[in-house]
């Protein structure tokens, strides 16, 4: 595996660990989740859904790694990153009473 693709593949993986993150203690705040899909998969529960949701995300990655494709793992990452930038954004609003 080359450097530049492990490098995308930690990122990915950071990135994952912190949408879990920020999404958790926003809920715990109050604030609602965006993604219909995800919103879906945490009826089960939040945390459970969340793990769930994270985990297709892992299993894509793997399906990405097969096919050789680490274009898609590089957007998906440009992705991940804003969302954890919006998610700390709506927090950082909802902390401030903005929100």
């Amino acid at each position: 595996m080359a450097k530049r693709e492990d490098r995308m593949i930690k990122l990915f993986l950071i990135l994952q660990v912190l949408d879990l993150t920020t999404t958790l203690l926003g809920l715990r705040l109050g604030l609602a989740e965006a993604s219909p899909a995800v919103r879906l998969m945490m009826k089960i529960g939040p945390v459970v859904g969340m793990l769930l949701a994270k985990a297709i995300a892992i299993t894509l990655l793997g399906l990405c790694l097969w096919l050789r494709r680490p274009h898609t793992i590089r957007k998906a990452n440009y992705f991940f990153s804003a969302l954890v930038v919006w998610n700390f954004l709506i927090i950082s609003g909802r902390m401030a009473g903005v929100m």
